[in-house]
């Protein structure tokens, strides 16, 4: 028997996310085996257990399935699941209708076009994206112009960010023209 948390079980059967959940579960709007579960934190066998959200029953474990996208991302997309967002957001452009509720496994910046991994499978998403499991990534960035010695120095000791300073990079040049440069970029190890 292998027990789970009620608002995981229900973010990986496409209820909402965890944080909804949870607001779901306090609510008293979930039941299981037909009584009311308000207490947060509380498992489930995922088995035995009949978890109904608003009246709706939700399917067993084995017939969800899990669905795997890549999108180019192009500009002027977002990578967020916050429904009230107007702009284009990247799960909008997967229009599979039985994709369930994806989200982004990372972000690209609006601006930023790219390879993007868009999923319903909320365990893969939490291992390559949460940064306690140190999944290191690597981007291949393109940039306008001739990037030169010094530039690549400087961008090896990290990067202002909105968030505060990035720490240090590895930066490898794979082309640089004078229109363009191709950078390979990943975290110092």
């Amino acid at each position: 028997m292998t027990l789970v948390r009620l608002n995981k079980y229900l973010a990986d059967h496409g209820v909402a996310s965890r944080r909804h959940c949870d607001e779901l579960i306090a609510a008293g709007k979930v039941l299981v085996n037909g009584e009311p579960l308000s207490e947060l934190g509380s498992k489930i066998d995922p088995e035995w257990a009949r978890v109904e959200v608003d009246g709706r029953v939700i399917a067993p474990r084995e017939t969800t399935r899990h669905n795997y996208y890549l999108l180019n991302k192009p500009k002027g997309v977002i990578c967020t699941n916050d429904r009230r967002e107007a702009r284009k957001r990247a799960i909008d452009l997967i229009t599979d209708p039985d994709a369930g509720r994806i989200y982004t496994v990372g972000r690209l910046d609006e601006e930023s076009t790219g390879l993007i991994l868009l999923t319903n499978d909320g365990e893969l998403t939490n291992l390559i994206a949460h940064p306690r499991n140190e999944v290191q990534k690597t981007y291949l960035v393109k940039v306008r112009g001739r990037i030169d010695g010094a530039a690549l120095e400087k961008l090896t000791r990290g990067v202002h960010l909105a968030e505060g300073k990035s720490g240090p990079i590895r930066v490898r040049p794979l082309k640089r023209t004078q229109q363009f440069s191709m950078l390979s970029v990943a975290p110092a190890s």
